[in-house]
């Protein structure tokens, strides 16, 4: 096997960076979000806010009834 050329070793270096690049990009994107998304200003009404509430509020007492009385321990 021959070794590569420089020019050839540039080049993939390059493409390697930039595929890194890409990558740390959807990365941000993801866990991030993106500042520009139409979804990022969007309220809630009030009577969606009022039931995710309710909702977040009964799956607390039914985790709190299931596991009522087992201690620290488990």
């Amino acid at each position: 096997m021959g070794a590569l050329s420089p020019s050839a070793t540039i080049i993939i270096v390059l493409v390697c960076c930039a595929c890194l690049v890409v990558v740390i990009a959807a990365v941000g994107r993801h866990y991030c979000g993106d500042i520009n998304d139409a979804e990022a200003n969007y309220k809630v009404s009030p009577e969606q806010a009022e039931y995710m509430r309710g909702v977040k509020q009964r799956n607390v007492e039914t985790i709190l009834t299931r596991y009522h009385g087992r201690g620290a321990g488990g």
